[in-house]
């Protein structure tokens, strides 16, 4: 599989009339939510290189479950559930890359989260 590219933003598919009757404040608010839920994984992956500890972002990633979820990225996930394995390698560099990749398709989709949200506001 490649890894993540950096890129502008990603395409998110949220279906929010399923979470919340398409209410702009709530949208607002998941959409909020779902942003600390991204970055505390991205602060969760880079804390468990330094710690050399992998459950760090085991505890993250169950944590954020349901933003992972609503997300509904296939890719994400996929990264989610590779890192977690990569993390426990004995390779640090390997680790080191696998966190760096995350961290951009992370980046991405907060970015696209963020673009959302000033659409919203603009309504």
């Amino acid at each position: 599989m490649k890894p993540a590219r950096p890129s502008d933003h990603r395409t998110i598919n949220i279906n929010f009339e399923q979470y919340g009757d398409n209410d702009p404040e709530f949208k607002a608010d998941l959409m909020k939510l779902m942003m600390e839920n991204i970055q505390e994984l991205k602060e969760a992956a880079s804390e468990a290189i330094t710690l050399s500890n992998p459950q760090v972002f085991r505890v993250a990633a169950h944590k954020t479950k349901s933003t992972i979820q609503i997300l509904d990225d296939e890719l994400f996930s996929l990264e989610i559930e590779l890192l977690k394995e990569t993390l426990l390698s004995p390779n640090q560099a390997v680790a080191v890359q696998k966190v760096n990749d995350f961290k951009q398709l992370a980046d991405e989709i907060l970015r696209s989260l963020e673009r959302e949200t000033l659409l919203l506001k603009g309504n």
